[in-house]
């Protein structure tokens, strides 16, 4: 288990290692797993639990047809009263599993303080294997506290910083406390106004860390410019499972780079690229990147002007996977014949769960 600072918030008197109460998650987290999807619950148990849960999980899905809330309490009091470590700690770590990333953030803000007093927790947070400030506002003075606190620990491994509006100055302040980081397997950074500026230098820290299974890049102001510089620093990574830079207007140049990655990245479990201005170009690009890929779930490329002379590489990757189980096209420039190939192509896909054109 990670290693973490143990930090209290008012509205939220337990720490972290106790147990979360009943009347913390009606509040805090029970609503919205519900609201995430049918099996979302499903999924979120099988995170805090294990495999070994499965089978109870699917004799309370049968006891509680079409009741998804009632399949999630029941889950949830499985958890608690189960031989499992039902803490808060395990629910953020199984909440950002499942994806469920701004949830996660909204209930690690009750149980940390503020973005500047959490970074002066210097003495705690230097061994941390785990530093999370999110959906917080963090400007150039909180970047430094924050680098003053990063550039000291060398045993970090996940960093949470997404929906903070961060600057590209404070970016790179942060990024400069990262250079001697080599252990970092998570990082999120999206949801911020980040520019190519900040580009070199997150890429110089994650050339460092090639044990990286997350990266969460998306909504910033990235260019073409950047993203290959970012891409480019992950050539040495094999093990990403999660990829995310949608949101940046990257273009067909960079995705030839970002398809480089993936050809490496052959475990690939989630993808994000809609909305990166990639067009039909970039989009063979990427589908030639993913042609040895089988393990996709999460694959979301809408909103790129793709054409049909895209289909064929899109199929192709379609037809080996058979775990798919959300695929966004929307927002594109397929015509019949496209669209034809690409439903030829998931014929064979039974765990398929969402599909937009």
């Amino acid at each position: 288990m990670a290693q973490r600072a143990n930090l209290q918030a008012p509205e939220i008197r337990q720490q972290m290692h106790e147990c979360p109460d009943d009347l913390n998650l009606n509040k805090h987290v029970r609503t919205e797993v519900c609201a995430a999807g049918s099996d979302k619950w499903r999924d979120l148990g099988i995170e805090l639990m294990g495999q070994v849960a499965a089978a109870d999980l699917d004799v309370i899905k049968v006891d509680n047809p079409g009741n998804v809330k009632a399949c999630c309490s029941a889950m949830f009091k499985m958890w608690r009263s189960g031989p499992y470590e039902a803490s808060w700690r395990q629910l953020l770590k199984a909440l950002r599993e499942v994806s469920l990333f701004q949830l996660a953030g909204r209930l690690e803000g009750l149980l940390l303080p503020s973005a500047e007093s959490s970074a002066k927790e210097g003495e705690l947070l230097q061994s941390s294997q785990v530093f999370s400030i999110t959906e917080s506002s963090i400007g150039e003075k909180e970047a430094n506290d924050i680098a003053d606190v990063l550039c000291h620990n060398t045993e970090l491994q996940e960093l949470y910083l997404y929906n903070n509006k961060i600057q590209t100055a404070s970016a790179i302040k942060i990024a400069k406390a990262l250079q001697k980081s080599s252990s970092l397997t998570k990082f999120s950074i999206g949801d911020n106004n980040i520019g190519d500026e900040a580009a070199g230098y997150i890429a110089s820290f994650l050339s460092h860390n090639i044990q990286l299974q997350e990266l969460h890049l998306h909504n910033n102001s990235f260019q073409t410019a950047g993203a290959i510089k970012i891409a480019r620093a992950l050539q040495n990574t094999s093990m990403l499972t999660k990829f995310s830079v949608g949101g940046n207007n990257i273009g067909a140049k960079a995705a030839g780079y970002i398809a480089n990655v993936l050809a490496h990245n052959m475990q690939l479990q989630e993808l994000y690229l809609h909305n990166t201005n990639l067009q039909t170009a970039g989009a063979i690009k990427i589908a030639q990147g993913l042609q040895n890929t089988s393990t996709l779930t999460i694959f979301t490329i809408g909103g790129n002007d793709i054409g049909d002379e895209a289909a064929d590489e899109i199929a192709e990757v379609l037809s080996h996977n058979t775990v798919l189980q959300e695929l966004h096209l929307n927002n594109n420039n397929w015509q019949t014949a496209g669209i034809m190939k690409i439903k030829r192509a998931l014929q064979n896909i039974s765990t398929l769960k969402t599909l937009q054109w």
